[in-house]
């Protein structure tokens, strides 16, 4: 009788295990697509709370900052990060313009200088503010520029996702993001990432990013109200959305040089 009840217990582990590991009937790509059709919006703006911490030493930093984004069409989209407090970086400002066909655009004002400074490809790879954001984690995800893979579909936690390798299409997207692949587990029932691991160039892990507290907006788009980007053993930037606004209409001079220069994206 006991090795009867063993082998059923063995025979489960296994039917589960399987389950918990099936494969993708999907292609990474398609997977993807759909993540970005459900969870598209033309307008978008958010307050955040920025908190970065050393592992090392335990201390901690808090920011606020806005963002607003405007969809411009397919890959196409425009964003304006601006940091609120504390004072001494309050009007420090991102803005990025997402290219279809070619690396996005990004310019950085200091309110101390009072010009934009465009960000080259090769500092692309830099980290932004102190975060452990890179300027290219900032500009979102473009599809024609990396080969997804599903390898399985596995539990996170007692969710079901959708197992993603992101490898880059090109040698010059590996020298602009400084990674080799990302690992993306995009949650089936609402394709949404709710973690993502980024390797450098030689393979190693070089952070991890977990989206959690999900909110629903409507019957498809969701929202993580917390991400939390992690550099092995070094550093931690957590990022908490405090208001966000859904397809109110935002004017396009948000997005430009005199816009900013001329300090109004502040108010």
């Amino acid at each position: 009788m006991n090795k009867i009840i063993i082998c059923f217990f063995i025979l489960f582990i296994s039917i589960s295990f399987t389950e918990a590991m099936a494969k993708c009937k999907r292609s990474g790509l398609k997977i993807m697509k759909k993540q970005k059709q459900r969870q598209h919006v033309d307008f978008e703006m958010m307050i955040q709370e920025v908190v970065l911490e050393d592992l090392k030493t335990s201390t901690k930093e808090t920011r606020k900052l806005r963002r607003h984004s405007m969809d411009m069409g397919p890959e196409k989209t425009k964003t304006l990060t601006t940091f609120l407090s504390p004072n001494d970086i309050k009007g420090t400002a991102l803005l990025n313009w997402k290219n279809e066909d070619r690396s996005d655009d990004q310019w950085l004002y200091l309110p101390a200088l009072r010009k934009m400074q465009r960000i080259a490809s090769s500092g692309k790879r830099k980290y932004f503010m102190g975060t452990d954001f890179t300027y290219s984690d900032l500009e979102g995800e473009t599809l024609s520029s990396w080969n997804y893979q599903c390898i399985r579909i596995e539990s996170c936690g007692k969710k079901k996702c959708y197992k993603i390798v992101a490898t880059p299409k090109t040698s010059k997207l590996i020298n602009e993001t400084g990674y080799s692949k990302r690992i993306l587990w995009v949650r089936k029932k609402i394709y949404a990432t709710i973690k993502a691991d980024f390797y450098d160039r030689k393979g190693k892990l070089l952070k991890t990013m977990n989206n959690t507290k999900f909110i629903k907006y409507r019957k498809q788009l969701w929202r993580a109200k917390k991400s939390v980007m992690t550099r092995v053993g070094f550093h931690k930037t957590t990022m908490s959305i405090k208001n966000i606004k859904l397809n109110d209409k935002i004017d396009t001079k948000t997005f430009t040089e005199r816009f900013i220069t001329k300090g109004m994206h502040t108010r």
